[in-house]
């Protein structure tokens, strides 16, 4: 069900930016489609995956996942700005192809996973929303918290484009560099930086990433100056690698450790 849905968001999504002078309706469409068939696939990788472990572990699990999408980023925006930067379209069709084979991989594996156990211990949909209600109930402020500090980093990395476009830049190539600057600085400080904040309480953790991230955000839009946009990509850059993993062991133990993912 999960791949399905991969599936289609991506296929629309992709479909709608092939077609030349696509209506303005197509366009938010195929954006929405693209939306939920990363939020799926995150799901899958995140919750699903590193949900299983606990404690230290889980916390050792969302960092290495994490070090690890990032590092494919990097390698993705080298391979699409040296090889790909007049073949955007063939970059859509190639972004598509291995987007499907990591969630039928993720899909096949947690469905054979799932055939070992116990029926008893598969949960219904009807279950499942108790399950999301109750944790709501009890840690509702937290996870809505999480989340819009979520969003409004997301929301800002969709906006970026367009004022680069606004301003008559190249967006597709000063959004490559953004997203490499950005892999590059996580991939060597990640784990210095998590070594300096390991002592740090959950509420320092948060309060410090949300400023460097809102700090670092609200100088980006700056763009006529390369060197301000860089500065500010390392402030939020600095504060994303304290804040994503941390969010997402966060996020987890709102729910309960007997039904992981």
């Amino acid at each position: 069900r999960a791949f399905w849905v991969v599936f289609a968001g991506y296929t629309v999504g992709v479909a709608s930016f092939l077609i030349p002078n696509q209506a303005a309706s197509l366009a938010v469409a195929g954006s929405l489609g693209l939306v939920m068939a990363h939020a799926t696939c995150r799901t899958l990788v995140s919750m699903a995956l590193v949900a299983r472990f606990r404690g230290e572990e889980r916390a050792q699990a969302s960092t290495l996942r994490y070090f690890v999408s990032n590092a494919a980023l990097a390698v993705a925006a080298v391979i699409a700005m040296s090889l790909f930067k007049n073949w955007r379209n063939e970059l859509l069709v190639i972004d598509w192809l291995t987007t499907l084979l990591l969630a039928a991989g993720l899909s096949y594996q947690l469905v054979k996973d799932g055939a070992r156990q116990t029926a008893e211990a598969q949960i219904p949909f009807s279950k499942s929303l108790g399950i999301l209600k109750d944790a709501f109930r009890k840690n509702g402020k937290r996870i809505i918290g999480l989340n819009l500090v979520t969003l409004g980093f997301s929301a800002h990395m969709s906006y970026l484009p367009l004022l680069f476009a606004k301003n008559g830049e190249d967006s597709v190539a000063v959004n490559g560099l953004t997203l490499l600057i950005n892999t590059v600085i996580i991939i060597l400080f990640l784990k210095p930086i998590q070594k300096f904040a390991r002592t740090w309480s959950d509420g320092r953790i948060g309060l410090a990433s949300a400023i460097l991230i809102g700090c670092g955000m609200a100088v980006t839009p700056l763009v006529g100056n390369s060197w301000i946009l860089y500065v500010g990509i390392a402030i939020w850059t600095l504060g994303e690698l304290i804040y994503l993993p941390w969010e997402q062991v966060q996020l987890l133990n709102c729910f309960p450790d007997d039904q992981p993912g």
